[in-house]
Parts: C-alpha cells; structure tokens; sequence
C-alpha cells in the first residue's frame, strides 16, 4: 500500500502529517526514479512534533525561501504567524483563501473555534502547528524585535547540529552595549564540510568568539580551539531562563529571519531544578537554531571582567 513494485509520473500525498518517514521515503518517493518528468505534490494541515517527514520537507522549503535560489522543490503555506494568538481573529483569513469565495465563511471557523477540541481547530483550520501552545515566549514577542540593522562585527557563534546530524547551524549574537544584544543565524548547512568552511569564514573576524557542543568540540579545528568553548545541556539549562527574560524585556533584536523566527517560536521549554530549559521532544521541530541564540546571547551577556591576570616576570643580571 505504499507504492511497491510501482512506477508512478504523479505523487499526490494529502495530509502529509500522518505518513510516517519510511512510507514517503522507502515506499513512495522511489517509484518516480524511473520517470522522465515526475511530479510529487505534498499537502498537508498542520502537523505535531511526531509528524517527521513533513517537519522535515517543511524545514527544507523554508531554507530555500530564505536563501531565494531557484529549487525543485515549490513551498507554498497558508498560516498565520508562527506564534500569533490563535484566538485572535484577524490572523484566520491567514489560513484559509476560501474565505469570501463562497465555500467558506468565518461562522464556519468561529464554530471550530467553539467546538471542545482547541488543538484541532488550531491544526485543521489555523494551519497551526499545536504544541506552539507551550511555547517559551508569548505570542508576538519575537516579531515585536525584529529591526533593520545590520548585526556589527564581533561577538559569539554557537554552532550546533539536529537531531539527525543532517543539518549544521551558527548563530552568532553581538553585544550593542546598555544590556542590549542582536543575534543573526550565519549559516544553515548540511554537510560537516560546509559548516567548517562557513565556521571559518565567520571566524576571520579575530574578535569572534566560538560554541561549539561536544560532539563538534571533540574536532574542532587546531587553528579554531584557542577561541573555542564546550556548550552543552548544562549551559542550556544556566541560560536559557536569562535569555528568555532580556527577550520579554526587548533586550534581543534580531533581522527577521525566516527560519530563525519560526524555530524560535516552535521551541518549548521544560522544567528543571534550577528553572527552565528548551525541550526538543516536546517541541514541534527542530530548534537548534534556537539552542545556539540561548547559547550566543547568553556568552554576550556575561559582563567582561577589567580586572587583569597577574603576570610573574623574571629577571637575570
């Protein structure tokens, strides 16, 4: 039933949330392979953190939008913001162009909106993905930061990868002075080798200072290991109750970016002994890019010491 022994022109998948990943790839992406001019059409409402496959071809379109290369793959979505106030109704004409077409009015949603099922009324007629609920920020926080200057030189670039390791992230955030720090994701590569190479081109600049997690520390470059320090779950769960307050105080200002903004609204946090901390499982998505900002803005937001190391010198006549 997932395509075997078939040769297909055309993949119509509806509600791609529901197909697990070995269906898509093992069963119906290799059917086409043989076929001059094949045709594979995704869609899909919004899906929740289980909805692998989809999270992933979803991850891919925004990263080709944000880069503006042309690409195989088309990406169109209907959905309000990321993190909007779902019970806020200027944002549902965002989800649904059959509004005012005679298919659909908005007494059709404001009765999904009544039913008892909240989580699928954001899914099925918001085009919201659902554990956005719990999200670390409220709705609108991070898109209330978002200004047009260029992030200046400096600062700190945290690296990391995803869950799979298929994709490499920096985030690199500078310090503006008065407690105030502007973060920009530099790069989102899928190779190692592409992510040193960016790594470096970011660290010409010899004031820039380097994250890396343990894994990537353990081959981090000679030339790059004297600038470079080990983040981990510890320093994530140190500093990310300190980010998340200078964020809800306007203290974090950012450029906009797309997969930057929507992996920061997805990101949901845990408790812990000591306070909170970003949860991946709980997430719906990869939130590495979110995992290095936490870790950036917090290195930029410890204060510089004035106070120099003594020096013992030696003397011989």
């Amino acid at each position: 039933r997932s395509g075997h022994g078939t040769s297909n022109d055309l993949l119509v998948v509806d509600e791609l949330f529901a197909i697990p990943e070995v269906v898509l790839d093992a069963g119906l992406l290799p059917t086409q392979r043989a076929r001059p001019n094949p045709l594979a059409m995704f869609l899909s409402t919004a899906g929740t953190e289980d909805s692998k496959a989809f999270i992933r071809w979803r991850e891919r379109g925004m990263q080709i939008i944000e880069r503006g290369e042309p690409d195989r793959l088309f990406m169109c979505e209907f959905s309000p913001p990321g993190n909007a106030d779902p019970t806020d109704r200027r944002y549902w004409h965002m989800a649904n162009p059959a509004l005012g077409m005679g298919h659909l009015t908005m007494q059709d949603i404001e009765d999904a909106f009544n039913s008892p099922n909240r989580d699928a009324f954001m899914r099925s007629d918001l085009n919201m993905w659902t554990a956005a609920a719990g999200a670390w920020l409220p709705p609108g926080t991070w898109e209330a930061l978002t200004v047009d200057d260029d992030l200046p030189a400096g600062g700190t670039l945290s690296v990391d990868s995803d869950v799979t390791d298929l994709r490499y992230v920096g985030v690199r955030a500078v310090s503006l002075g008065e407690n105030r720090i502007q973060v920009k994701t530099e790069f989102v590569v899928e190779s190692q080798g592409a992510m040193w190479d960016a790594v470096r081109a970011v660290m010409e600049d010899k004031n820039v200072k380097l994250n890396l997690t343990p894994g990537l520390a353990d081959i981090c470059p000679p030339e790059l290991a004297y600038r470079m320090t080990m983040v981990g779950t510890s320093e994530l769960g140190r500093q990310t109750q300190l980010v998340r307050n200078m964020i809800l105080e306007g203290l974090v200002t950012h450029s906009g970016q797309l997969s930057l903004t929507e992996q920061v609204n997805r990101a949901v946090a845990g408790r812990t002994t000591g306070g909170i901390t970003l949860s991946s499982q709980k997430s719906p998505g990869p939130i590495e890019q979110t995992r290095c900002l936490v870790w950036s803005v917090g290195a930029e937001a410890r204060p510089l010491g004035n106070v120099r190391k003594p020096m013992i010198g030696t003397s011989s006549r």
